[in-house]
């Protein structure tokens, strides 16, 4: 989940937080979180919704560039200190942030020349947040630091999110529009969801709210989050093993084959995939295991004196010294019941998807 205590936070997604005109155009955008909190109104026109635009999920579009789409906010939020986007920049991208008539700056432009309260500028048209980031400052672009003033976007959706110096008193009051400003800094966007700060947010918090929104609106997870991944899973004959970690995400084992015998950890919850009975897995208290079967197909009709064999089953075999072969039953019956190694015996083995 993202970081608490946002001053403002939009997802367009969340149905209930949209108003929406005869023609199914925004008028009025909600805090996600209901009322008591900020909200966004139709300025000049109202934006359009879009229906299934990323992973499934709506956007709001404020048209081409130069667009006269927008929304005010109720009120302007100043002493911004983190803001986190999901952006679409197919039509160039816009300003990040944008400031109403009743706003007094209006720090988020592409490209700004101007930095409200300082004398940092870029005087130059490109650039995410047109200002030169002070020490402790970061903007990160799809998990990736950049710069500010010389990053830009993909020209589809990205996730875009920036860490600011609360003594500089950034600040933003509209979506889609920069009262005062050229047509070139208006519109040419579509927000999928957006979260802003007045509070410094922790390492972690930064990471957090960078990995849901990812996980959300992208579909994948980012290094560190999501479920641990084990390929093949296994205690040798008489072995005790624990996995698992309580609270965590869940683990998942592709497949899963054990002598021995192998606990899931008190509160813990594991995800395996096997063929085979588990008579030696235990639960600890409050644990879980999911268990998928292996999609294996049935066997082919076959007739007729044939050979077949099939190293999957364990059962077909008698064993020398360890996984050493001495027989091999033939399981497609006839003439040949088993085939009987010679002096030099081969040795049974598993891949790292236990086949």
């Amino acid at each position: 989940m993202p970081a608490p205590d946002a001053a403002f936070w939009v997802d367009a997604s969340d149905a209930d937080s949209l108003t929406k005109d005869g023609d199914g155009n925004i008028t009025r955008w909600n805090d996600t979180r209901g009322n008591g909190y900020p909200y966004a109104t139709t300025w000049l026109d109202a934006p359009v919704y879009l229906t299934n635009a990323l992973n499934g999920l709506p956007t709001v579009d404020f048209g081409a560039q130069g667009a006269t789409r927008c929304l005010q906010w109720s009120e302007e939020i100043a002493g911004i200190q983190a803001v986190f986007w999901v952006i679409g920049s197919q039509e160039g991208g816009g300003s990040l942030l944008g400031r109403s008539p009743a706003g007094t700056a209006g720090n988020f432009i592409c490209g700004f020349d101007a930095l409200r309260g300082g004398n940092d500028y870029v005087s130059r048209e490109n650039g995410l947040i047109g200002i030169i980031e002070k020490s402790g400052e970061n903007l990160w672009v799809n998990g990736q630091v950049v710069t500010m003033s010389g990053a830009g976007l993909s020209g589809d959706y990205d996730m875009v999110a920036t860490t600011l110096d609360g003594s500089r008193d950034f600040r933003a009051s509209a979506f889609g529009r920069v009262n005062g400003q050229p047509d070139r800094y208006q519109g040419g966007q579509r927000l999928c969801e957006v979260i802003v700060y007045t509070n410094a947010l922790t390492t972690q918090q930064i990471q957090d709210t960078q990995a849901y929104l990812h996980k959300k609106w992208f579909g994948r997870d980012m290094p560190g989050y999501g479920a641990g991944k084990v390929d093949l899973l296994t205690t040798a004959s008489g072995a005790n093993a624990r996995i698992g970690q309580a609270g965590a995400q869940p683990i998942e084992a592709r497949y899963v084959t054990h002598g021995g015998n192998l606990a899931v950890m008190a509160g813990s919850t594991v995800k395996v995939k096997a063929d085979e009975a588990l008579p030696k897995l235990t639960l600890e208290d409050g644990a879980k295991v999911v268990l998928k079967a292996r999609k294996i197909p049935p066997a082919p009709a076959l007739e007729g004196n044939i050979l077949w064999l099939d190293a999957s089953r364990e059962e077909d075999f008698i064993f020398g010294d360890g996984a050493v072969v001495n027989t091999w039953r033939n399981r497609g019956g006839g003439s040949v019941q088993t085939v009987t190694t010679g002096s030099v015996k081969p040795v049974r083995m598993q891949d790292e998807q236990g086949r």
